[in-house]
């Protein structure tokens, strides 16, 4: 159950809380949904709703390894989040797949939003982004996706 009303839409917090009168009241599992972006939050849903588990929608675009982040905390799971590498291969990957189901054109416009929620979630510069998000072409756009990953991840660390 998504914890904001249809009439906010996007806006205003989601209320866990009110979760846990419609958890009381029926005889089936009950999912805890809205504004899940972190492990702390999915902790604090299901504390205040619950729930039996909890879904995690926007928070996940660009950082789709966020749901086994949260699933081995609430499993008291030791996680070990993907390597720079293995993030350019997930953006690439999703890349791939975008252009095999929509086709070149549609495909590589489906993509680039979520390129856009990669790179911002890595702290690459706005200008950059934009830039990335303005390649035409699907074979230029993967091979800009393996030289910026890299060098970003290098320039952090330094």
């Amino acid at each position: 159950m998504h914890g904001r009303t249809r009439n906010q839409f996007y806006t205003g917090d989601a209320d866990w809380a009110a979760i846990a009168r419609v958890k009381d009241a029926v005889g089936v599992p009950v999912f805890t949904n809205g504004d899940i972006t972190s492990v702390a939050d999915a902790r604090q849903a299901l504390a205040l709703s619950g729930g039996d588990g909890v879904l995690v929608g926007r928070a996940a675009v660009g950082r789709p390894w966020l749901l086994g982040e949260i699933a081995a905390a609430l499993n008291d799971r030791a996680w070990v989040g993907p390597e720079a590498d293995e993030r350019c291969d997930a953006a690439r990957e999703q890349l791939a797949s975008s252009l095999d189901c929509y086709g070149p054109r549609k495909g590589l416009l489906n993509f680039r939003k979520h390129l856009a929620a990669y790179l911002t979630a890595e702290d690459v510069a706005r200008e950059t982004v934009s830039a990335l998000c303005r390649i035409d072409a699907p074979a230029d756009l993967d091979a800009a996706i393996r030289t910026v990953w890299p060098r970003h991840d290098m320039e952090r660390a330094a």
